[in-house]
């Protein structure tokens, strides 16, 4: 799978784990964007998967909802054992058993 590939699964993964714990929390997409302080567009896009999120963002998410940010992420995606977060990183790293080894 090429990194175009894991990108988007990535992102709808992320956007759809958003929406289903702001489900969960009985909480629209409008009162989110409300609450952070983003225009109901900007939080839109990013719930629908037309955007990615970038860190900082999920991080406002996952502050608002009281999850931790790992929680929107798969376990197990495209043969990525780890999901990599720096501080302050607007980018994603997925290490797989073949990109380790390299």
């Amino acid at each position: 799978m090429n990194h175009a590939d894991e990108a988007t699964l990535v992102r709808e993964h992320v956007s759809g784990e958003v929406r289903a714990q702001l489900g969960r929390r009985k909480m629209s997409i409008s009162e989110a964007a409300r609450r952070l302080g983003w225009t109901q567009t900007f939080m839109w896009r990013r719930a629908m998967g037309e955007v990615g999120f970038e860190v900082g963002e999920l991080a406002a998410v996952a502050q608002l909802l009281g999850s931790p940010i790992e929680s929107f992420f798969p376990a197990r995606l495209a043969g990525a054992d780890v999901v990599q977060i720096g501080a302050g990183s607007r980018n994603l790293r997925f290490s797989t058993p073949a990109r380790a080894a390299a």
